[in-house]
Order: C-alpha cells, then structure tokens, then sequence
C-alpha cells in the first residue's frame, strides 16, 4: 500500500484524485493496469463511478482502466477470513484492494456504462407504486370499520369504482341516502349493484360514521386515486420513451411479459454481459436451489432467494400469465402437474424456465419464435416415440449371465444390423447391457461392450 487518504464527494476531491492517479502511472514504467473498486452502496457510489469511467477514457492510452462495482456481502465474507479485523474506512479500502487483486469471483465483472437516467426514473415510479400500495393496504383496514358492505368488491385491491364511491359517500349512513340513479353514472356500477350496496349500506354494522372518520375518508381515497393515476401516467411515458430499445422489443416479445414488465426486467438487470453463464444470472435473481447433504441425508430447502427481489416479484407475475398464455410455459407446467407438483412449485419453475427464455432470446439477440421451440418440443416427442416402438419390437437388451454365451457365439451381418437398428439405451444404471456390434467388428469375430 503506497498511502491511505481521504478524498470528499468533490469536484475538489475528484480533481485531487485524478492528478494522484495520472501521477502514478504515467511516472511508471512501464505502466501497469489499474483496477478501480468500490462497494455498492445504494446509489452512494454514482459520482464516484461515473468519475471512475471518465478516467477510463482519459487512461486509455496508457493503460488499461477496469472499473468494479462490487457487492459489499462478497467482500465482507472475503475479509472475514482473518477473523479478527479492525474495521476502519482505510482498512476497508485495502480490503476493497486486496479482494481486486486475490478474491475476486467469476461473477465479479468490469462495471459499465448503465442508463443511469432511465433507471432513477424507473426507482421513481417504482418508490410510487409501494407507497400507493401502502396507502391501499391502510385504507382497506379503514374500510371494515366504515363501509363492511363493500369488502366482498376488495379482495383483489380497491377497484377504481370503490374509490369514487367512498370519495363521494365516505360512511355508510351517507351512502344508505344515495340514490341507484346517482350510483350508476360511476363508471363500472351497474343498477343492480347499486341497489344492492344501497340496500345493504342502509343496514350496515359500520362502527365509524362520524365527520373525523368521513374526512379522513375522503382524503385517503383522494390521495389514492390520485396516486393511481400519476403512476399509469408516468408508466405510459417511459413506456413511449423505451420503445425503441431493442432489448426491450426482445423480452417484450416472450408471451407472458408485457411492456412494463420488459422494462423492469432490462433496467434491473443492466447488461446481460454482466452474467458469464445462466447460472450465474439465476443465483444473482435467488431462484438458485438450496440442497443440503450430509452422508445419505438430503435436505432440499426450496431457493436460496439471496438475490434481486424486485426481479423475482417481476417474474412472479410473469409466470402467473405465462402459463395461460406461453406455450411452453403450459407444457411445463401440465407435465409438472401430473407429476404431483405443488401449484408453488410449478409457479417458481415457471419462473426459472421464463428467465431462462429471457436469457436465451438476450444473448441471440433475436425475438422469441414459437415454432422454433415447438420444433424441438416435436423433435423430443418423436425421439421419445421412437424409443418406445424400439422397446415394442424387443430390443437387443442380455443380462449378465447370458453375456459370456452371446459374445462367443458367431453371428451374422444380417443379425448384426437387426441388433444396432433395435438397440436402445435404457437410461438408468442397472444390470443390463445394450449390445452394440458393427458390421465390421463382427466380420473379425470381435464384439463391442457398452455399459449404460
């Protein structure tokens, strides 16, 4: 370690930095390649990034310049391995140093230039939405208390009708006045619905009726609709404004993912350059199994759900229509099914095999094609086909007792290819034995012995 020192969140410190580092490398000889690391830490470390690849570009002509962005869990697991530690911002810098240089993972991969715009507006409409489901989630509870008659219409969230229902009767003593008439002109109430809410208001149990509970009332609803519509508003614009990404044009693609969903998945997940294999891509989402042995016990312990919760909430919903509406999703999940597989079970593997299609399509770089997957669900069916006419007409399967007797015996070209045509492999390891001999191997008095 040259030196530790502090650098501020400057322009100052940035400058103070930069002319360290220019320093050191030009003055070496020759020049070594730089490694600059930093730990996630939500959002914190983006001015330092961004100053990290403008260096980058400024060094390119003299070095290489690789850029991480690393997760805080892999260092610190790292790091413990000295058990005791003191826990300092200079000891932890050259922890940060010493994981680039010896610890880092397959998963560990040069940072790059993300839509770092696109992904704040994103959070924005994301930090919307929770905050809107909070309110619904309180408003729902306010809702026994002051309109039980409408309950049976929520079991699904607070449809838009209820909301400008309560917002214009607030209690149930209010709404029991109302007339069906008035009712039917919300969009979504019809005359029998009306009359029917009416009816019931008028002897509702409500325990909340008074003006503090009415205004309260009004409030929530506003706010709520209000919020509603300010999210599908801002959802439709970055929708308008990504619609030319390719990326997203390719996820959008999959059935079972819409627009919205597509530009979730493309902005949590950055650049699929970032995931050297599909397994490293499922354990970054935590669909990753968890199975644990010990001598002739096997614990299975479901995933490991370690990783991006926000894309497993995407996929989740993802895979609730994929299998209505993605063939190869259903297939998956009907065979899943007569296996005896928990609805669960068949939901979270339709997420892992939608991810998978995600995968697939991203790296290719072309748009999902049903027929290209039907042709290879087809090919399979008829390799399976195949096999079970093989079976049917007796295939050239000895146990081992007969071994000896039917290698010593002679046997004839003819025999030969009838034995090769109807041989098949068992798929398990037993006792068993396919005979596979070649024309010419037999023609020498020799035979071949393969072991399945």
């Amino acid at each position: 370690m040259l030196f530790s020192r502090k650098f501020d969140d400057t322009r100052d410190g940035h400058t103070d930095l930069s002319s360290i580092l220019h320093t050191l490398i030009i003055s070496a000889s020759p020049p070594s390649a730089v490694y600059i690391g930093m730990e996630a830490t939500g959002g914190y470390q983006g001015n330092w990034e961004r100053w990290a690849r403008e260096e980058q570009h400024l060094l390119a002509a003299y070095t290489s310049v690789r850029v991480y962005v690393l997760n805080p869990l892999a260092v610190k697991r790292y790091l413990d391995r000295e058990l005791h530690r003191a826990v300092t911002d200079s000891s932890s810098a050259l922890g940060i140093a010493q994981y680039l240089a010896y610890g880092m993972r397959a998963a560990d991969t040069p940072s790059t230039a993300a839509m770092e715009g696109a992904t704040q507006y994103y959070r924005a409409i994301r930090s919307m939405i929770r905050r809107a489901a909070s309110l619904m989630t309180e408003l729902e509870s306010l809702l026994q208390r002051t309109h039980p008659e409408l309950i049976r219409y929520c079991r699904d969230g607070i449809p838009p009708w209820v909301l400008q229902l309560i917002e214009r009767y607030p209690t149930s003593t209010l709404l029991g006045r109302a007339r069906p008439e008035t009712l039917v002109r919300i969009p979504g109430v019809t005359t029998k619905t009306a009359e029917t809410i009416i009816a019931a208001a008028k002897t509702s149990v409500a325990s909340l009726t008074d003006p503090y509970t009415q205004l309260c009332i009004e409030a929530m609803a506003s706010d709520l609709r209000q919020a509603r519509e300010r999210i599908e508003k801002h959802r439709r614009q970055i929708i308008a404004m990504m619609q030319d990404d390719p990326v997203i044009g390719i996820i959008a693609s999959i059935p079972g993912i819409g627009n919205w969903s597509a530009i979730c998945l493309r902005l949590e997940l950055g650049y699929i350059e970032r995931f050297h294999s599909f397994a490293a891509l499922v354990s970054y989402v935590g669909l990753d199994p968890v199975v644990e042995q010990s001598g002739d016990g096997v614990k299975r312990r479901g995933i490991s759900k370690r990783g991006n919760a926000r894309v497993r909430a995407i996929l989740y919903l993802c895979a609730m229509a994929a299998e209505r509406y993605n063939p190869v999703i259903a297939a998956m999940a009907q065979r899943l099914k007569e296996n005896g597989k928990a609805p669960r079970v068949r939901l979270v593997a339709g997420m892992r095999k939608l991810l998978g299609l995600v995968y697939v399509c991203w790296v290719s770089d072309r748009r999902f094609d049903l027929a290209h997957w039907q042709r290879d669900v087809e090919r399979a069916k008829a390799m399976e086909e195949r096999a079970e006419r093989r079976r049917k007409n007796g295939a050239a399967v000895l146990s081992p007792e007969n071994l000896a007797k039917t290698l010593s015996a002679p046997i004839t070209s003819r025999e030969v290819k009838k034995r090769k045509a109807t041989a098949v492999p068992q798929g398990v390891l037993t006792d068993e034995y396919v005979v596979l001999v070649p024309p010419s191997v037999a023609r020498n008095g020799k035979s071949v012995l393969k072991p399945i």
